[in-house]
C-alpha cells in the first residue's frame, strides 16, 4: 500500500432506520471506534453513502490517526448535512450509510473497528386537534427533535433524546 490509495475501506449500510412521516433532516453525525494494529493508519475518506449509491462529495476526514488505542471518532454534528439535502426516504433506503477509508504506508497495517454508528438528527412538527387549538385560542405547535444511534448493530444502552418544546397561545392565560 501507499499514501494514493485506501489500505482500508468499510462501509456500513442497510440500517432499517424508520423515521416518522414529516420528519426533516437536520444533521447527521458518523461515529467509527476503532484502532490500529502492528501499524498506524491515517483516516483518508469519511463520507456519507447515498441511495442512489454515490457517496457524499463533502468529507469529513481530519487529521485523525488510528493508533493502538481503541478510540471514538465522530464526525458531522446535529446541524451537518454533509452538503446535501437528505429526505426520510434517503435515510430508510439500504444503501445510505457511512464510509471510512484508511491509510497507511505499512503493508502490515490492520484497522480493528469494533462499531460504525450513524445518528440522524431531524424535527417533527405536530400540530394540535383543530378543538385543542380553539381551546387554546390558536393553533399551537408542538415541536419535537428526536436524535436516535443507529449503526450496524443497535448500540447496548443507548437510548433515543427526545426534546419537547410547547407554546401555548397568550390567550390561554386570560
Amino acid at each position: 500500500p501507499n499514501n494514493d490509495e485506501p489500505t482500508w475501506t468499510l462501509y456500513g449500510h442497510n440500517l432499517g432506520l424508520s423515521l416518522p412521516d414529516g420528519a426533516v433532516i437536520k444533521g447527521i453525525e458518523a461515529r467509527v471506534e476503532a484502532r490500529a494494529a502492528a501499524s498506524t493508519l491515517d483516516f483518508d475518506d469519511v463520507v456519507l453513502r447515498k441511495a442512489d449509491g454515490t457517496f457524499t462529495t463533502t468529507d469529513r476526514s481530519d487529521a485523525a490517526t488510528l493508533t493502538g488505542t481503541l478510540t471514538a471518532y465522530t464526525y458531522g454534528s446535529a446541524t451537518d448535512l454533509w452538503g446535501e439535502t437528505w429526505t426520510k426516504a434517503d435515510v430508510e433506503d439500504a444503501d445510505f450509510g457511512a464510509g471510512f477509508a484508511f491509510l497507511s504506508n505499512n503493508a502490515t497495517a490492520v484497522a480493528e473497528v469494533d462499531y460504525i454508528a450513524l445518528n440522524v438528527h431531524y424535527d417533527v412538527e405536530i400540530t394540535p386537534s383543530t378543538g385543542l387549538a380553539r381551546m387554546l385560542g390558536g393553533a399551537p405547535t408542538l415541536e419535537l427533535s428526536v436524535s436516535p444511534v443507529v449503526g450496524i448493530y443497535r448500540v447496548l444502552g443507548s437510548t433515543p433524546t427526545v426534546d419537547l418544546a410547547w407554546t401555548p397561545r397568550p390567550a390561554l392565560c386570560q
